[in-house]
């Protein structure tokens, strides 16, 4: 029996051999399966075949080595992220530096306004120089300040050959105020009348500051329509003016328009008709560089032999989308139907004239607001055309006073015209008056009320609640008590007022107001503005 043998030490074992290809005989050999490499029941397919143990570590290697880097870099992001939130709680140094600044107070300048000046006409009485513009008399003005006498002067040069006297435009001002009094608030209005062959009628304007924009909607060169141009300069250095004129087929175009030189203290008078014959619906847009201006419209009418009418039109500021005109004041107007009938009458129509000054069309929504809840008011829409003149004509229910509201998508400017017819006594004579869209006021302001006229203030109450304005008469109102009016939440009223006087009006937050005047066949009226800004204190800067 052979002894037995010493076992022999265990081997490494030995790099697996590349597989023998199968023969025709044999099977192919399958891939041992290692249970250390935790594999799971799969498909022969799905066997990996074993790797080398070298192969193993070094994975292992490779591994760790990554973990370490991404666990450094995860610490390095904390530490940013850490120093940045000390940063944002930390006080940082900052750096001040105050610009060097002073408190300027303005010399107190004088309040001013100019007012038209008289009537005037193409040619003279003999009918010669029909070019050229003359008198037709002096019109009445009517001046206070809530501080500070007024002082009156005549413009020195026009046109008309009326500088220096009473036809001439006149200038109002007030004295500055100083030492810590109040801001003087100055107003001032005028009116005429006129009866003559050629001539009828009713003209009253309010004096206003000279700008150096303005919109005049109103006036005709139709057939027997004259309407004249005035432009005033009160400023001690000349004006150089541009004129644009839009009609119911659009702009006009002619020479002249532009360049038109105002001298200091001066006014110049130019015919509509020489820029734009046979227009019936005009809107005039007055811009001035240097000397700033006072615009104004006169137009007279004459059917066949028979004057029918005279007034002036007053500047509106820039366009806006909500237009208010205040003090339509109706009268005579079961004449004026009578006579509507009649050649040549048509105008006597109330008429609504809108502009839109842009380039896109709208939809206006347009209401009529009596005074007089006994009378009817009125509301409709109307398309407007942007570049181009509408005329909408608007039916009174009635005698009486009423507010014309526009309102719109764009900016727009407006007016309207209201005729009337006299008594037997004047021959059922005809005249109109050119209202102009009011601005609001928000502040106590002056309503100065022309003579030789039967007068009314017109209040219209854009806001939500009622409001009880209050008339303080001014010296020019002698010892009258001060007057108030009741006006509801967006409604309309009004109150008779002496003519020749001026009152301060005060007791709200947001109004229109307008003043009204009728003689027997005449009637006229004039939007009341805001007063003159004062001189406030200035922060200059260094």
């Amino acid at each position: 029996m052979p002894e037995p043998t010493e076992p022999t030490e265990p081997t490494e074992p030995t790099e697996p051999t590349e597989p023998t290809q199968p023969t025709a005989s044999t099977e192919p050999a399958r891939p041992t399966r290692f249970p250390d490499e935790g594999f799971g029941h799969a498909d022969d397919d799905d066997i990996e075949p074993e790797r080398p143990p070298q192969s193993r570590r070094d994975s292992l290697r490779i591994a760790g080595l990554v973990g370490a880097r991404l666990v450094t870099g995860i610490v390095a992001v904390a530490v940013v992220g850490a120093t940045i939130a000390a940063a944002a709680v930390l006080p940082l140094p900052s750096i001040h530096s105050k610009a060097p600044s002073e408190i300027v107070t303005p010399v107190p300048a004088a309040q001013q306004v100019v007012c038209p000046g008289g009537l005037l006409r193409l040619a003279d009485a003999q009918g010669k120089g029909a070019t050229k513009s003359s008198s037709l008399g002096t019109a009445d003005v009517t001046s206070d300040a809530t501080a500070g006498g007024v002082a009156q002067r005549a413009l020195k040069g026009s046109d008309a050959g009326t500088g220096g006297t009473s036809a001439a435009p006149q200038l109002l001002s007030t004295p500055p105020v100083s030492g810590g009094a109040a801001r003087s608030i100055l107003g001032g209005a005028e009116s005429q009348s006129i009866a003559t062959n050629e001539f009828f009628g009713l003209a009253a304007a309010a004096c206003t500051a000279a700008v150096g924009d303005a919109w005049l909607v109103g006036g005709s060169t139709a057939t027997g329509r004259t309407t004249l141009l005035t432009l005033a300069n009160p400023s001690e250095v000349p004006a150089t003016v541009a004129v644009q004129i839009f009609g119911e087929n659009g702009a006009v175009t002619a020479p002249g328009m532009t360049g038109i030189v105002i001298a200091a203290g001066g006014q110049r008078i130019l015919s509509l008709a020489g820029f734009a014959p046979r227009l019936n619906s005009p809107v005039v847009h007055v811009h001035s560089r240097g000397g700033q201006v006072v615009a104004n419209l006169e137009q007279s009418t004459v059917r066949g032999l028979e004057p029918g009418g005279i007034d002036f039109v007053g500047p509106q500021a820039a366009a806006r989308r909500i237009s208010v005109i205040p003090g339509i004041q109706a009268a005579g107007t079961a004449t004026v139907q009578s006579r509507l009938g009649e050649a040549g009458f048509s105008d006597l129509q109330t008429v609504l004239r809108v502009f839109v000054p842009g380039t896109k069309s709208t939809t206006a929504h347009i209401s009529v607001l009596p005074d007089d809840p006994k009378l009817k008011g009125a509301a409709f829409d109307a398309q407007l055309d942007p570049g181009k003149v509408t005329d909408l004509p608007i039916d009174l229910s009635g005698d009486g006073g009423y507010t014309l509201t526009v309102t719109a998508s764009v900016p727009m400017v407006s007016g309207v015209r209201v005729s009337t017819a006299g008594s037997p006594a004047v021959a059922a004579k005809t005249d109109f008056a050119w209202l102009s869209a009011a601005s609001m006021l928000k502040s106590d302001a002056l309503v100065p009320v022309a003579d030789a006229m039967s007068p009314v203030v017109h209040i219209e109450n854009p806001g939500k609640t009622a409001i009880t304005v209050k008339l303080h008469p001014l010296a020019g109102a002698g010892t009258d008590p001060d007057l108030t009016l009741a006006v509801p939440a967006g409604s309309a009223a009004s109150i008779p007022v002496l003519p020749g006087s001026v009152y301060r009006i005060s007791g709200f937050t947001t109004i229109y107001a307008s003043v009204s005047g009728t003689t027997d066949g005449g009637v006229a009226g004039y939007a009341i503005y805001p007063s003159a800004p004062g001189s406030a204190p200035l922060r200059i800067y260094g």
